[in-house]
């Protein structure tokens, strides 16, 4: 049996949660994939580090596309034509337009449905044609939540047997409890950070709501505490700014842009709390990452967050400002809560792992 897998989005540099999804699947799948299957990795650039490093029946074939734009449906659609796998799988939402045969896709939510305020209409469009095609042609849909699942069956009436809830991980090897106390000093002096600091991890965009963690910052009664907000600006920008411009709390809140993963757990490990009242999420990795490096989780009541978090964050409503400021200043005042949620975050984290992600979409890959 042959198996063709698309590593491109495994294989980007900067990479954010459908990219790390791609790549510890992959990377998983070499721990699991009987040695009589034939793996076929496809890319448009040569695998780098450890995606590039391969079991005897898996190899990488990159398919060179001089346009650059619409790889997957143009040069792979070429490539699933003349040199057709037994099955194929796309871990990040888009299959081939000119492509048949049996794939497996990963369509980790429809946000562009649900919060279609957050996307161009050109992306909108995308990303709609897109979804429509591919639940015509492909044999099952994998997705990373029942918030995920239920929205998929609603917007494009995908029978629910074709569909397999699989969540998703975070890297336990990275993100983890720390107690070098230099390194983590050397990391706070190297974004000017200080003790006690909230922090958030995501697009600064509108759909993330960080005009709404910058409010409820600014409304804490003691003006003690930074902000820390790590990530690169996206759509609804203005809202960001706008809230930074308006704030009186605006000398305290640190905006690095994208920083390196590796710093980012010493920074959790040190934050008092971690914020993340998103207006929507498909699943919310940052939510177990924070949590596996023991920091007190705040989060939304609405979308996947809960199913995420369980009971071991506090849980606000994203549209009340007044709520996430007070969930912030309870966990600041608290220690007691503070130390509960950081116990109910890693009992909480253990029920989660990239190795059961792979294993039971291998299952599924498997079935066909």
């Amino acid at each position: 049996m042959k198996i063709g897998i698309d590593a491109s989005r495994a294989n980007r540099s900067q990479k954010t949660g459908v990219e790390w999804y791609a790549w510890h699947v992959i990377q998983e799948f070499k721990k699991i994939i009987p040695p009589t299957v034939e793996v076929v990795l496809y890319s448009d650039t040569p695998l780098t580090g450890d995606l590039a490093i391969l079991p005897a029946n898996w190899k990488s074939k990159i398919l060179v596309w001089p346009p650059k734009f619409l790889w997957t449906h143009f040069r792979l659609s070429v490539e699933l034509l003349l040199h057709k796998p037994n099955i194929y799988f796309i871990p990040a939402h888009v299959i081939p337009f000119l492509s048949r045969g049996k794939a497996v896709v990963a369509i980790h939510d429809v946000a562009y449905k649900v919060f279609p305020r957050a996307y161009t209409r050109k992306g909108r469009f995308y990303l709609n044609l897109t979804t429509w095609w591919q639940k015509m042609f492909v044999k099952k849909i994998i997705t990373i939540s029942e918030v995920s699942k239920n929205d998929i069956i609603k917007y494009y009436h995908v029978p629910q047997n074709k569909i397999a809830v699989i969540p998703i991980a975070y890297d336990a090897k990275c993100y983890q409890l720390i107690n070098d106390e230099q390194k983590t000093s050397a990391v706070l002096a190297k974004y000017g950070v200080t003790k006690p600091f909230i922090m958030s991890i995501s697009r600064l965009e509108y759909k993330k709501n960080t005009h709404g963690i910058i409010n409820a910052f600014s409304q804490l009664p003691d003006r003690n505490s930074q902000l820390l907000l790590v990530g690169k600006p996206g759509r609804g920008y203005q809202y960001i700014q706008n809230a930074l411009d308006s704030s009186p709390a605006k000398d305290h809140i640190i905006l690095p842009g994208w920083i390196k993963e590796e710093d980012v757990p010493y920074l959790m490990n040190a934050a008092s709390a971690f914020v993340f009242p998103s207006f929507y999420e498909g699943f919310g990795i940052p939510i177990l990452e924070a949590m596996a490096c023991g920091c007190s989780v705040i989060t939304s009541n609405t979308t996947a967050c809960p199913e995420v978090a369980g009971n071991a964050a506090i849980l606000v409503d994203p549209q009340n400002t007044e709520q996430i400021t007070e969930a912030i200043n309870k966990i600041l005042t608290d220690r007691t809560l503070a130390e509960e949620l950081k116990n109910r975050g890693l009992e909480r984290v253990k029920n989660f792992s990239w190795s059961k992600t792979a294993e039971a979409t291998w299952k599924e890959i498997e079935k066909l």
